[in-house]
């Protein structure tokens, strides 16, 4: 248990961006998201707290990946209110050297549930005190659907980095994306 707890990371971000609308407050988004890489499970969680174009949001985001080096098993929740972005995928695929192909089943948290071909790749790098990670799904669908994070980070200490965190995600019926600067603190 203890080991569990101990491979645990906590990142907080933070945005501020100008309204689209006239007459609004800025825009902004608080967010913190927890991460566990435990022998071959990956497990995140994140909320995101905002104000876009004077409206408040409240949104959930969850993985649970499985590798085994061979086999990779993907489950990915997301719930995005502010963009009216809400979808379920659940992958199986054959996982070699950061590439991997499978299936998939994606459904919208709603009636609309298909089973299409999926792929992906992932990498970590690591420069010196420099981190690059990325992790790249796409879902033949029609129109083509796929999900891209890079997140980018600097070493301060063993315990705290600080960098930028990426993502942009094409849903079956529409998309999202965002930039921040982030704070990780290993626990």
């Amino acid at each position: 248990m203890w080991e569990f707890l101990l491979a645990t990371t906590l990142t907080f971000s933070a945005s501020m961006r100008a309204p689209r609308v006239e007459m609004v407050p800025f825009d902004y988004e608080l967010a913190y998201m927890l991460e566990n890489e435990n022998e071959n499970w990956d497990l995140e969680f994140r909320q995101d707290y905002e104000r876009e174009s004077g409206f408040n949001y409240h949104d959930i985001r969850g993985k649970i990946n499985y590798d085994d080096g061979n086999l990779l098993v993907k489950q990915d929740y997301k719930q995005i209110k502010s963009k009216d972005l809400f979808q379920y995928n659940s992958d199986v695929r054959y996982y070699y050297k950061n590439f991997s192909l499978g299936a998939a089943l994606i459904w919208d948290l709603e009636d609309f549930y298909v089973i299409r071909p999926s792929g992906g790749y992932n990498t970590d790098v690591k420069v010196g005190k420099w981190e690059i990670e990325t992790d790249n799904d796409v879902y033949f669908t029609t129109p083509l659907t796929y999900q891209t994070d890079l997140t980018t980070t600097y070493n301060i200490t063993k315990n705290v980095k600080t960098g930028i965190m990426s993502n942009y995600i094409k849903t079956v019926n529409n998309f999202d994306y965002s930039a921040k600067w982030v704070l990780v603190l290993k626990l």
